[in-house]
């Protein structure tokens, strides 16, 4: 993955080679450069939301109530089980116990299956920001025991809805387009600069005992033409 990874961003940084595509990799450049403070600010104002899922349990089988038991339920009545009864207070250690679980598997009953083999905080992190990008899952409400705590997740799901998809992630988009607009008014002294640059690195690769002052002068003198 490392190595397809900077595979990827070598390609593109070879890619402004060719002066055709050399302005998209330069604008996809200095965008995310933009935007590094904006993304860094979202990434906390997630994590801290996602406090709000954890503190109540969601989808969480070893908190107390109608869930946990429904699990509890269910692994009793496993072939293999039968006349067995889990301790009330002994939690589950998660993901091994519900492999064995008929009926169980693949989202069948497990609330947050797919975040099963993952810390349970990095769940909520991830669960809320599915939440943020429009991507809405409602089973997990369905297992809060009381009418209290179906009221109180509805509020903070449309906290989080409000505070990370409504607000932020467009103020993000909204930023990028402005970055675009800036990066486009300086797109060709960004790609004179860009090539420059690769031009110097390929330079700095070649043994010095090579580098002819014809060839390799110290200095590039550019002049342009003044309005």
């Amino acid at each position: 993955m490392f190595t397809c990874t900077g595979s990827i961003i070598k390609t593109f940084l070879f890619l402004r080679i060719f002066e055709y595509l050399s302005y998209l990799v330069t604008m996809i450049f200095n965008v995310v450069t933009d935007l590094s403070r904006f993304l860094l600010f979202y990434a906390i104002l997630v994590v801290f939301m996602s406090n709000f899922f954890a503190i109540i349990g969601l989808g969480n089988f070893n908190v107390q109530g109608k869930y946990r038991t429904s699990v509890i339920d269910a692994w009793q009545d496993l072939p293999d089980n039968k006349g067995k009864t889990w301790p009330a207070d002994k939690d589950f250690p998660y993901p091994e116990i519900f492999n064995d679980l008929e009926g169980f598997g693949g989202g069948n009953g497990l609330l947050m299956w797919e975040y099963l083999f993952l810390p349970k905080y990095l769940a909520y992190i991830l669960s809320t920001f599915n939440v943020s990008l429009g991507n809405f899952d409602f089973a997990p409400q369905q297992a809060l025991t009381t009418a209290s705590e179906n009221q109180l997740y509805w509020v903070l799901w449309l906290i989080v809805l409000f505070m990370t998809n409504i607000i932020f992630l467009n103020f993000i988009i909204a930023e990028a387009s402005e970055s675009y607009a800036r990066v486009k008014d300086t797109l060709d002294e960004s790609i004179s600069k860009e090539r420059a640059s690769m031009v110097n690195e390929s330079e700095s690769m070649v043994p010095s005992c090579l580098k002819q002052s014809q060839k390799f002068p110290r200095y590039l003198i550019s002049r342009t033409v003044l309005a």
